[in-house]
């Protein structure tokens, strides 16, 4: 299995577990490029959380996207959307005895207003 699908999986496993929304804990979209539009290419996957792109190191959502065409999936795709971030969910509680409770800390990229073409 490729990190990106380990990756995924990994998302997947903490949203069903109950912890909030999905959260990729790789790093997301660098500061420079939130507000602004980018062209980005990488494979088109689905979550829970709706579409996304697997662009090498980074994961985008793709907000304004209810989900991939079936023939799309797996597929590499070029797309051009404006840069932002949604929040991983919950921060993690921790009770009285230092235990944990399930949760998500940080923040996952997005692209809103997405075009997209098929390249692979």
């Amino acid at each position: 299995m490729n990190k990106e699908k380990e990756a995924i999986g990994a998302l997947l496993d903490t949203y069903l577990g109950g912890g909030g929304d999905l959260f990729d804990p790789r790093p997301s979209a660098s500061d420079d490029r939130l507000g602004k539009s980018v062209t980005v290419s990488g494979q088109a996957d689905s979550s829970a959380s709706g579409p996304i792109l697997v662009a090498g190191d980074e994961t985008f959502l793709l907000t304004d996207l209810g989900s991939w065409p079936a023939e799309i999936v797996g597929k590499t795709v070029e797309v051009t959307g404006t840069v932002g971030s949604t929040s991983a969910g919950d921060d993690p509680l921790v009770n009285a005895a230092g235990e944990y409770s399930h949760g998500a800390t940080g923040t996952s990229a997005t692209l809103r207003g997405a075009t997209w073409t098929v390249k692979g």
